[in-house]
């Protein structure tokens, strides 16, 4: 665990200093006291010169420039599950009722993702207690989120995703768990690039580097860049620019006009320059991540028999009949 110390101290805010090959991560919590007492700091923010800025979660009255502090390694966790129900906890996930700590056997960080079009569906089927009653309300006529289905030339096609990345681990197991695991198939990705009035092959790194509309020394600084996007692991780095600004220095201006600028535009439209480049590097680890090895390499794309509402039908079905009170074209 790294050591730091603090360098200044606005109310709830701290500042703290580490090594600079020591930095903690953004929502590491680091621990120092005050006195006798244990005092938490949350990392929000690198600030440059080695320092990070930090919430207190807890009163900094007495806390002084230069005392030691120390990099715990991992978010702030607290008790999930049934022990807690009915328990009142504050947001270190110390029990604030006077009825004892708990041991869950269980602790989530704090921050977490939020569920995906699957979770929405799922929590109802798994969160089922003795203490709550738990509806459902959904604004679109029908439940799937992004993967509820339209009838076309009377067969059910997805509204917006259609396949799944072999990273979905969440949606696969619930598959599996209702019971369509046979239904799920997983086939290469079969992309193309249209350009100049004709579609290219656009999958695998061959396939880039035979992409004539763009110049051989564009090419390879394409693939560079997917290449060092994909072994960042740190994406806080990437919250203050643009994805637009990012690649036109890092690709330049000719594979943005070829390449990523028609492809921003087809999905954000006049908003196209305004996405920030985090979305872009979150989107580059999923698609690389369902890739194999090798310049041959293709992604492996997932899709289910019958469409994904097979499985959003019998999910449906499942939480109706546990008594969970659905209600469609119900905005909230």
């Amino acid at each position: 665990m790294a050591n730091g110390r603090v360098t200044q101290v606005i109310g709830t805010v701290v500042d703290v200093e580490f090594p600079h090959d020591d930095m903690p991560t953004i929502y590491n919590a680091l621990e120092t006291a005050v006195g006798d007492q244990r005092l938490v700091l949350e990392v929000e923010q690198h600030v440059g010169n080695n320092w990070v800025r930090c919430l207190a979660l807890g009163p900094t009255e007495g806390l002084k420039r230069g005392v030691d502090v120390v990099d715990t390694g991992q978010p702030i966790a607290v008790p999930v599950g049934d022990p807690t129900l009915g328990r009142l906890f504050n947001a270190l996930g110390e029990t604030l009722d006077g009825l004892g700590e708990i041991d869950s056997g269980d602790n989530w960080p704090i921050h977490r993702a939020p569920p995906g079009f699957e979770g929405d569906l799922r929590l109802p089927l798994t969160g089922r207690t003795r203490v709550h009653e738990v509806g459902l309300f959904e604004a679109s006529p029908a439940l799937g989120g992004l993967v509820r289905t339209f009838d076309a030339g009377g067969e059910p096609l997805e509204c917006f995703y259609h396949h799944i990345f072999t990273t979905d681990t969440t949606i696969i197991d619930l598959i599996n768990e209702l019971g369509f695991g046979d239904d799920l198939v997983w086939n290469d990705s079969n992309v193309g690039f249209f350009h100049g009035g004709r579609i290219w092959d656009f999958v695998t790194p061959m396939d880039l580097l035979r992409f004539k509309p763009l110049p051989l020394i564009d090419r390879v600084r394409l693939g560079l860049v997917g290449l060092y996007l994909r072994r960042q692991k740190e994406w806080h780095r990437f919250e203050e620019v643009t994805a637009w600004e990012w690649l036109r220095r890092n690709v330049g201006q000719r594979g943005l006009d070829v390449i990523w600028g028609p492809l921003l535009r087809g999905k954000f439209a006049d908003q196209a320059e305004e996405v920030a480049m985090a979305w872009l590097w979150s989107k580059i680890h999923l698609r690389f991540a369902s890739r194999g090895a090798g310049p041959q390499q293709k992604e492996k794309l997932g899709y289910l028999n019958g469409s994904f509402g097979v499985y959003i039908r019998e999910l449906e079905r499942r939480v109706r009949d546990g008594g969970v009170q659905v209600e469609t074209s119900q905005p909230v």
